[in-house]
């Protein structure tokens, strides 16, 4: 009867067993499956959830203007985009070498023996053959509403400088000074561009025609006649309808603005921190509402001074936009709402008025190759890698290897993510937005 009962008593041992080591297992599997699930939302919220529209578009240069997204590639053609929706505008194709648009979302394209006008939604308005003449002679200079301007040399001696309205027709034409020196650039800068020497496919130019008359820049009216104020003409950039003069006067560098013929500020800064600035600037890194002009020192360095095209606020630094080696540790990015100092995986967010320290930032994940970083418009964008971690536990799914960590420039809060495949190239976009060009599509990223 004893070993009876102990047999009895053994076997519900042995079953409480297994239901343990069942019960355990199942916990591990519904753990792993959490982790698993985890992965997968996380990654997919990466994808997609800051994405505002997406839209198929080609790739190249992209710039906004006139509530429009503009895109353009010399071999692709262009894509137009409402802003608003990201539905595409159809147009006519557009093809040329260069793509010059105005802030009022006319544009002229800018081919080896032609030039043609485009009215914002992409409707060819005329046509006009430039023969053999150089094309970078008679690209335009300004953009107005309906009307472009440009410098139309005929000969080694003789140019003329002709506004045409949509129509064709001519508004006004005069002669100028084949030899003239133009300002620095007669753009703003839709990218980060490494020096004055680069040539975008997509430019947008100023507002207002200007001449140079006895080394003097001067805006010209509806007529061609000359209105206002002139500026000294060496050195200078026009933004918008604004033209601003940078000037050397012993250890000050000198600016000064002027718009609709009246001068809006001067202002000044000291040439001196360390080592004197050479007395004329290397090129400028213009945005709407702010320039940078980059001086060389005479150690062999570079410098700059942040220029607030609104009030002329002028603040100098003791380093420059594109200081350091991108393929490197260290970089120096600079935009309208902020500078960037790349230290490694850590940034510095620096304000372009007052030189102190906004904000710190530190990727943790990717490669030595990451971050790489863009600013633009009111964001600071980093691009890096998804922690390996994540994709590996992401089972039965291959997600992408580049991932965009958008930054307020002003706080460095994240304000958006995105992670696509292939990333070509970012824009700035009003309110903090983003616009991302990743496999032939356009997609506008923001967190509402």
């Amino acid at each position: 009867m004893s070993s009876g009962g102990n047999h009895d008593t053994a076997r519900p041992r042995r079953t409480s067993g297994r239901r343990r080591l069942v019960a355990v297992l199942g916990s591990i599997v519904l753990v792993c499956g959490l982790i698993v699930g985890y992965a997968h939302l996380r990654l997919h919220r990466l994808e997609t959830a800051d994405v505002a529209w997406s839209s198929p578009s080609v790739t190249g240069d992209t710039a906004i203007a006139s509530g429009r997204v503009y895109t353009y590639d010399p071999n692709d053609g262009l894509s137009i985009h409402r802003m608003a929706d990201g539905k595409p505008v159809s147009g006519e194709p557009v093809f040329g070498t260069w793509m010059y648009l105005g802030r009022s979302g006319y544009f002229a394209v800018l081919d080896l023996d032609q030039m043609t006008f485009y009215s914002p939604v992409g409707k060819k308005l005329w046509t006009r053959q430039l023969g053999k003449r150089d094309p970078v002679a008679v690209r335009p200079q300004a953009i107005g509403d309906r009307t472009v301007t440009f410098k139309d040399c005929t000969g080694t001696a003789t140019c003329a400088l002709v506004t045409l309205d949509a129509d064709g027709s001519t508004v006004w034409r005069k002669s100028v000074d084949a030899d003239a020196p133009f300002p620095y650039e007669h753009s703003e800068d839709v990218e980060q561009p490494a020096t004055r020497n680069d040539r975008p496919s997509l430019r947008l130019v100023p507002s207002v025609p200007v001449q140079n008359i006895d080394g003097r820049l001067t805006a010209l009216d509806g007529t061609g006649s000359p209105h206002g104020l002139s500026i000294e003409a060496k050195d200078a950039a026009i933004i918008g309808d604004t033209l601003v003069e940078l000037s050397h006067q012993g250890d000050s560098c000198t600016y000064r603005a002027v718009r609709d013929g009246s001068e809006l500020w001067t202002s000044s800064t000291a040439c001196r921190g360390g080592s004197r600035f050479d007395r004329e600037p290397l090129y400028v890194l213009a945005f709407s509402r702010r320039l940078y002009a980059i001086y060389s020192t005479s150690t062999g360095n570079s410098r700059m001074v942040s220029l607030d095209l609104t009030t002329g606020r002028a603040t100098g630094f003791d380093y420059a936009y594109g200081s350091g080696d991108r393929t490197s540790s260290t970089y120096v990015y600079a935009g309208e709402n902020v500078i960037v100092k790349k230290d490694k995986r850590r940034l510095t967010g620096i304000s372009p008025s007052t030189g102190k320290v906004l904000w710190r930032y530190a990727d943790h994940g990717g490669s030595e190759l990451y971050p790489a970083v863009a600013v633009t418009g009111g964001t600071v964008n980093v691009l890096t890698a998804p922690r390996r971690m994540w994709r590996t536990l992401a089972l039965g799914h291959t997600y992408p290897k580049h991932s965009i960590t958008v930054l307020d420039a002003r706080s460095g809060t994240t304000v958006a993510h995105f992670m696509h495949e292939s990333i070509y190239g970012t824009t700035g976009a009003p309110d903090g937005a983003l616009l991302v060009i990743a496999d032939d599509r356009l997609f506008l990223v923001r967190r509402d």
